[in-house]
């Protein structure tokens, strides 16, 4: 028997709005910011709940990234 029903994912995505509104709160959360090294310039985002590993570190090094 095939399930037509999407897996859910292991991270939640949300929205840049969605994003826009949890940084302006004060909610408990990290944020891990997948991008490459090289592509930080193309949009930077302050904020201490900032987590920075690149999506090729975590696929070589696993959840220990």
């Amino acid at each position: 028997m095939v399930s037509c029903q999407k897996e859910k994912p292991m991270f939640p995505e949300i929205t840049v709005t969605e994003l826009s509104e949890k940084l302006k709160s004060e909610e408990k959360l990290v944020l891990l910011d997948v991008r490459e090294l090289s592509e930080l310039e193309y949009a930077n985002i302050e904020d201490s709940r900032l987590e920075i590993t690149p999506i090729s570190r975590l696929a070589s090094e696993g959840p220990d990234a």
